[in-house]
C-alpha cells in the first residue's frame, strides 16, 4: 500500500512539476531587462467569436481572428497538439476555459 501511495504521489507532483511557468516561455519580455520579442504573424480578418456558452474546436495550425467575446459557460478547445488563435482584440470573462482537455 506505502508503494502505491508513493507512486501515486510521485506521479501526481511531477506532472505538475514539468508545466511551463509564465516566465519560462516569456522571460521578462514585457521589461527592458529582456531582448525576447514574440513573432507575432500579420494577418487580415473579419472573423469574430461571440461566445457565451457551448465550446468550439480549432484544428492544429494558426487561426486568425478580428476579434473574440467570450463569457459565460464557454470553452475553447484544441483538436491536435498546437492550434494556435490570433486576435486583434479578444475579451474573456466568466468561466471561460481554455483547452480544458
Amino acid at each position: 500500500m506505502r508503494v502505491f501511495i508513493t507512486a501515486a504521489l510521485f506521479l501526481l507532483f511531477s506532472a505538475v512539476s514539468r508545466a511551463d511557468l509564465c516566465q519560462d516561455v516569456f522571460p521578462a519580455g514585457v521589461t527592458s531587462n529582456s531582448s525576447a520579442q514574440l513573432n507575432v504573424p500579420t494577418w487580415s480578418s473579419s472573423d469574430h467569436i461571440l461566445a457565451t456558452f457551448g465550446s468550439d474546436t480549432f484544428a492544429p495550425g494558426d487561426h486568425e481572428k478580428a476579434s473574440g467575446q467570450l463569457s459565460g459557460t464557454y470553452d475553447l478547445n484544441s483538436s491536435g497538439v498546437t492550434a494556435r488563435l490570433y486576435f486583434t482584440s479578444l475579451s474573456i470573462s466568466g468561466n471561460v476555459d481554455l483547452n480544458p482537455g
